[in-house]
């Protein structure tokens, strides 16, 4: 065989194979990732509303585990295993929950707006007793350091 390429000098027709790495594939690959992680992401879709928790700086009960959370925008208005709810609806919703949980002791996660009436969070604990759970939680922002409040303390 050396003696055909040798004959013909096909030895320097031939380019040396190129080094050079495409990056056009990982491009790809990476764009693909990042639109699968955005728009497969539960953060993206996950029903919400946006709230302005109250502000306290104790945290007694940082370790207990929690089997629902109730986000509650303002008076009469309440998300509920991602549905929203009114006044009329959530008590059973609230007691169908405790039914199909498989929790002996249930405890619901209250995030409360600050401009929720006191009244409103009363009348909730109460439906959340009536209904079954055990323990409510309220969800709460730890205070901004600010000097004059750290003087208080």
């Amino acid at each position: 065989m050396g003696r055909l390429s040798s004959t013909f000098d096909l030895s320097s027709k031939l380019k040396a194979p190129d080094m050079r790495l495409n990056i056009t594939p990982f491009v790809d690959i990476g764009m693909i990732a990042i639109f699968f992680g955005v728009f497969s992401s539960g953060f993206v879709f996950s029903p919400g509303l946006p709230i302005n928790l109250p502000v306290s700086s104790e945290f007694s009960m940082g370790g207990m585990e929690v089997s629902s959370v109730l986000t509650v925008q303002r008076d009469n208005m309440y998300l509920f295993e991602g549905r929203l709810r009114d006044a009329n609806s959530l008590p059973q919703s609230l007691a169908e929950f405790v039914q199909k949980s498989d929790k002996l002791s249930p405890v619901l996660l209250i995030k409360v707006n600050r401009d929720v009436s006191v009244q409103t969070f009363f009348d909730i604990c109460e439906m959340a007793k009536k209904a079954g759970f055990t323990s409510v939680q309220l969800a709460t922002e730890r205070p901004e350091s600010n000097p004059e409040t750290s003087l208080l303390q």
